[in-house]
């Protein structure tokens, strides 16, 4: 029997609890889409999880130290990756929703995605529900810029030596143009969010939404790290949305590209 997960919808309601100098409560704390709210110093919050500053949320301010929290901050969440191959370097970048205890992350190469090897090291921001954008440029040796194509992925390791690993993107090395290209997103079905690749040709501009099959736009990201040569991850957060059918629509100049996903709760 799953165990029932209390969920507080967070709105204008909390702007008056935390007004108060202390508030306890069991449960997730989700901040809607389109709000902001920012904890007064001596503020006590308490909860299972806190889901804000993430792509699908809104904004939670933590304020000053004088701003305590308990209970488990989302662990570092990947909201996108991306890398791409220009003049003998590949430049790596990442960007996080959420860290929790990170001390870093080690970008890691590798041929045939059985050996990696480490490309180099970027230190983490420990906890915090800021997001932070990343990026690591690999220089490499004349032995890979024979190659046809490289992977990598990040390391990701906690201060108490825990590690996990990002999603595997791919980059072409042989110079080779991509084609603008759409994968099955995963999992699928989901629940609280879905794991979109998708390959783009040069820099131009591109934007990912989220449809429900009536046609009614319900999610969309545009930004910076959507757009650039090679292959590219994002997170798209899906616990916003109601069960049922969805489109991911990948537009990028005249392409336009789509996946059906289901979400089931």
């Amino acid at each position: 029997m799953r165990p029932v997960v209390k969920t507080i919808c967070i709105l204008s309601a909390l702007m008056l609890i935390v007004a108060a100098t202390g508030f306890a409560q069991r449960g997730d704390i989700i901040i809607p889409t389109g709000a902001e709210i920012a904890l007064p110093p001596g503020t006590k919050l308490c909860a299972d999880r806190y889901y804000a500053n993430n792509p699908g949320y809104g904004v939670l301010n933590f304020g000053q130290d004088a701003t305590r929290i308990c209970g488990a901050v989302i662990p570092v969440a990947f909201v996108s990756l991306s890398a791409y191959h220009l003049n003998g370097k590949v430049t790596v970048q990442w960007r996080t929703a959420t860290e929790d205890n990170c001390a870093g992350y080690i970008v890691q190469r590798s041929l045939d995605q059985a050996l990696w090897q480490t490309a180099g090291y970027i230190p983490g921001h420990g906890t915090t529900m800021q997001e932070y954008a990343y990026t690591y440029l690999d220089e490499l040796p004349p032995s890979l810029e024979i190659e046809t194509s490289l992977f990598y992925r990040l390391r990701q390791i906690d201060y108490d030596g825990t590690i996990a690993y990002s999603p595997v993107v791919a980059v072409n090395i042989d110079g080779a143009p991509p084609t603008v290209a759409l994968q099955a997103a995963y999992p699928n079905p989901t629940s609280n969010s879905i794991s979109v690749h998708y390959t783009l040709p040069d820099a131009s501009s591109a934007r990912i939404s989220v449809y429900a099959l009536s046609g009614q736009e319900v999610l969309s990201f545009v930004d910076g790290d959507l757009a650039g040569t090679g292959e590219h991850f994002l997170s798209v957060n899906t616990s916003s949305l109601a069960p049922g059918g969805y489109l991911i629509v990948l537009f990028s100049g005249d392409t336009q590209l789509s996946q059906r996903f289901v979400v089931r709760r």
